[in-house]
């Protein structure tokens, strides 16, 4: 008898040691996955937007830096643990320019890579901003973006060629874009240049008076505007 519980306590230690071992595994399986090879060189680089200072008018600085340092093709899956890495950096001034420019870019260069379909996620985020800004995909393949969220301003500003879908954007968002097409439940109302040759649209029906006195119908490359219904039926307005 004492031989026999012996054997089945060991059997079950063995069991739960088996269990522990195997949870170390797959614990450090899953903090494996949040590392990439050039990681470490990309967060410096990001690291290093910091030190440019000065309001959003030098935007156009940091925007140069990026596009002359920042080479890296990520796949979107990568870009996506970038941008969750960027928490630690939210107390920093210029977080939310520098890190919607700096994923992008990112976005651009993976796109040139022959990568598509981002999906961004900023729950849990601070506000980003200038996410999408000149993005350039082409006719036969426009970039496309699928947010989660609430992005900040200037979302898809003198972007070209882009399909973007957000939960809600804020001021100037496609402002002076061409070609693209957003669809959002919630934009900021305040006037700016509006996209020109885009299609914009929404299920959220309270936005449909303000987006047809906007109007933005070019003469010669005007936009369309449709509403969506719940059933995902989509009518021109």
């Amino acid at each position: 008898m004492e031989l026999a519980l012996h054997k089945n306590m060991e059997t079950i230690v063995g069991q739960y040691e088996g269990l522990i071992a195997a949870d170390i595994v797959e614990r450090q399986a899953t903090e494996n996955v949040s590392l990439f090879a050039g990681m470490d060189e990309l967060m410096q680089q990001y690291e290093s937007m910091f030190s440019i200072k000065g309001m959003y008018k030098l935007k156009h600085k940091i925007k140069h830096k990026i596009k002359d340092k920042v080479s890296i093709a990520l796949t979107p899956e990568q870009i996506a643990i970038f941008l969750s890495a960027t928490r630690q950096y939210e107390t920093i001034n210029y977080y939310s320019r520098n890190t919607g420019l700096f994923v992008t870019r990112l976005v651009q260069n993976s796109y040139k890579r022959g990568y598509n379909n981002f999906h961004i996620d900023l729950n849990g985020l601070l506000r980003i901003d200038y996410l999408g800004y000149n993005l350039q995909g082409r006719e036969e393949n426009p970039i496309c973006l699928d947010i989660k969220g609430t992005a900040g301003d200037y979302l898809g500003k003198i972007a070209s060629y882009a399909h973007i879908r957000v939960d809600r954007a804020g001021k100037n968002w496609a402002e002076d874009a061409r070609h693209i097409m957003l669809t959002a439940a919630e934009l900021d109302p305040e006037y700016h240049n509006g996209p020109i040759g885009s299609i914009l649209k929404t299920n959220n029906r309270t936005l449909l008076p303000w987006l047809r006195v906007r109007g933005w119908n070019h003469t010669r490359e005007p936009n369309r505007i449709y509403f969506i219904h719940p059933d995902g039926r989509e009518e021109l307005i």
